[in-house]
């Protein structure tokens, strides 16, 4: 996996930081590729970014506690 568990366990760690901004990852947090803001139930949101090469990638919430708890997805990236 290109962007594993070690990969979303710090860009969870840079979100738990950084409460201030309702755990969203700073903008500068290395291999975070993209983010919304922290939604509530039933709220949705959308993002646009450059994928990466092509892997498997973690998606993660970053809401505290939630990724722990198993919240996170496979981004599968082809050619």
């Amino acid at each position: 996996m290109n962007g594993g568990d070690d990969v979303a366990a710090a860009v969870n760690t840079a979100a738990q930081n950084n409460a201030d901004a309702l755990f969203v990852p700073p903008p500068d947090t290395p291999n975070a590729l993209a983010w919304t803001a922290m939604l509530n139930a039933g709220q949705s949101g959308s993002v646009t970014f450059r994928t990466p090469a092509p892997g498997t990638y973690l998606y993660i919430c970053t809401f505290p506690g939630h990724y722990l708890a198993g919240m996170k997805g496979t981004l599968t990236v082809t050619q």
